[in-house]
């Protein structure tokens, strides 16, 4: 394993075809990697690290960050409909009335 990163020496029909070692973390890496310095390791096809759900957003968890996404936001929209409606139906049944 090379000590300071770069690409291995493997023949193209190979399993380990494209493979690099991570500069950080020293560890076989596949192509399209990058190391997260927050969660300390490689992440295949990186795209960031989402502090709401403290992991990496990547390869593996892709599809699922983009449905937890679009449910927060229709769970806002949907919370900011009911209570734009309760405030502004409120005052007409409210059983208190100050006279």
């Amino acid at each position: 394993m090379p000590a300071s990163g770069g690409d291995y020496d493997v023949d193209a029909g190979s399993a380990l075809a494209g493979f690099r070692t991570c500069p950080v973390c020293a560890l076989l890496a596949p192509p399209r990697s990058h190391h997260c310095h927050v969660c300390g390791r490689c992440v295949l096809r990186r795209d960031h690290h989402c502090f709401f759900t403290a992991s990496c957003v990547g390869h593996a968890n892709q599809r699922y960050f983009v449905v937890f996404t679009f449910y927060a936001t229709v769970s806002c929209a949907l919370g900011a409909v009911l209570i734009a409606r309760h405030l502004t139906t409120s005052g007409t049944d409210c059983a208190l009335k100050v006279e």
